[in-house]
């Protein structure tokens, strides 16, 4: 995905004459609110929003206002990295005075069936705790991915697709990438089944989101931030009996180290991140006016911590 197609709205998307899905008007999954609604006809919609489609307008958690802006940030990042992330658009409902990031559903329903990774790992884990999470592991992941290629139900690339999505988590500082945040996507079109990883789909919860100039901008130093890089893990074990959640940084060089074209792969877009260009785009959605803008200390906090996460997964890969 090229950085060049990523669209920065000059105003928030509407969607107060957008129509409610039947289906998913309430989407059920995860803790923040959100609504899913497709676009109208009348008036029209902006041309890159898609007709018929499916879109979430997702906002924020109530102790953190501006949460919406990672996922909107995220989608950028996603392009510079070179992984699929769904188009996310900073958008209001006038009617109701909520602002969210308006999220482009992932598949279209006729063409292609998801499956969530808690529906197979429940089958491979009697005691499986969905709730929580806590057995969610890479190990298991391997095991079923691989059962599934042998069966040929999905593609031969899933490991480099896994290694991009646990490389993006990494350097978005995403730590909510557990058992119902991916999987698997297949396409039935004319009964052919092809699987494929999902695109790295909820992104809220990384970039700095929790953290408030009031309690830590005037205080922390370097040590302080590279220790809170450091601390950052994933939703994930590496195995279902290991003791911690794998942190983003050792997981990168466990990747590294598990599919050494996986380490070119990640050197390469690491290396060829663009820094400039994060800046830039942080800075015009900064410029987007709305209730709850995009404020400049968070923009400069979304682009330290992605500098800094970013210079420590190229050491370990060194």
């Amino acid at each position: 995905m090229s950085p060049a197609t990523h669209i920065i709205p000059s105003k928030p998307i509407d969607v107060a004459s957008w129509t409610e899905d039947e289906e998913f008007a309430r989407y059920p999954q995860g803790a923040r609110a959100k609504t899913a609604c497709f676009p109208p006809a009348e008036p029209l919609p902006p041309d890159y929003i898609k007709p018929g489609r499916r879109y979430l307008f997702k906002r924020s958690r109530k102790a953190f206002p501006e949460q919406f802006w990672a996922e909107i940030a995220a989608y950028h990042i996603g392009g510079l990295l070179e992984v699929e992330v769904p188009p996310a658009y900073p958008a209001v409902n006038s009617s109701s005075g909520h602002c969210a990031a308006l999220i482009e559903w992932f598949y279209e329903d006729e063409r292609t069936r998801f499956v969530m990774g808690g529906d197979f790992l429940q089958k491979m884990l009697e005691d499986f705790d969905r709730k929580t999470g806590n057995q969610h592991n890479f190990h298991y992941i391997q095991v079923l991915f691989r059962a599934l290629h042998q069966h040929d139900a999905m593609e031969p690339g899933w490991r480099m697709a896994w290694g991009q999505t646990l490389l993006f988590d990494a350097l978005c500082g995403n730590t909510d990438r557990h058992q119902d945040n991916w999987g698997v996507l297949f396409d039935v079109t004319n009964g052919i089944v092809n699987g494929r990883l999902s695109p790295c789909y909820d992104n809220g919860t990384s970039l700095g989101h929790e953290l408030w100039e009031d309690h830590q901008g005037r205080n922390w130093n370097a040590d302080r931030w590279h220790k809170y890089v450091m601390d950052g893990a994933h939703h994930m074990k590496w195995t279902v009996h290991s003791p911690n959640r794998e942190g983003h940084i050792s997981c990168v060089r466990r990747l590294a180290e598990w599919l050494p074209p996986l380490h070119d792969l990640m050197m390469s877009r690491l290396s060829a991140f663009d820094m400039v260009a994060l800046r830039d785009t942080l800075n015009r959605l900064a410029e987007i006016k709305m209730m709850v803008p995009l404020s400049p200390w968070r923009a400069n906090l979304m682009y330290r911590l992605v500098e800094l996460r970013r210079d420590l997964l190229l050491k370990v890969l060194q």
